[in-house]
């Protein structure tokens, strides 16, 4: 079963996704249409628009994970479906429990590894959090809620604080 890091962020990119695809084939229509000498300007409009509407895409990856919890491991997915991590339960497993924002509400998720790291609830000047700084190949980032507390075993982990 996929365990989605973040349903709100997965709608979120997919509605981004359609308003890009909506506004390149209505500027296409619309300048086939017109057949006017004025239409690089509509073009430099909407092309400034999906290129921001891009940035944000490619920035939100992040949120856009899912996993699939086996027996033994834990494998993580980019929303491509590429293979970004594999977490074995047979192994110490370290996790820490945090919030982050989600939505205008806050939301709660675990990040599990079986390398001891660090949890910071932001990084650098900046103040990034941790769901946006977190290392998608040595750890995986699953929401913390009912589904997935039945899944994983607590007991043998080791909590970071």
């Amino acid at each position: 079963m996929k365990i989605y890091l973040s349903k709100y962020w997965r709608q979120s990119s997919i509605l981004s996704f359609c308003v890009i695809i909506f506004l390149v084939v209505g500027l296409a229509a619309f300048c086939i249409w017109s057949n006017d000498k004025e239409d690089y300007i509509m073009v430099l409009c909407v092309a400034l628009y999906v290129l921001i509407l891009g940035c944000i895409l490619l920035g939100s990856k992040r949120f856009l994970t899912y996993a699939i919890i086996e027996k033994n491991q834990i494998h993580s997915y980019s929303f491509f479906s590429r293979e970004l991590c594999v977490i074995s339960t047979e192994k110490p497993v370290y996790y820490s429990i945090f919030n982050s924002p989600q939505g205008g509400k806050t939301a709660r998720f675990i990040a599990v590894s079986n390398e001891l790291f660090e949890y910071r609830d932001t990084y650098g000047f900046a103040k990034v959090r941790f769901i946006q700084h977190y290392d998608m190949h040595k750890q995986i980032v699953l929401p913390y809620n009912d589904q997935v507390m039945r899944l994983l075993d607590f007991d043998n982990w080791h909590r970071i604080c």
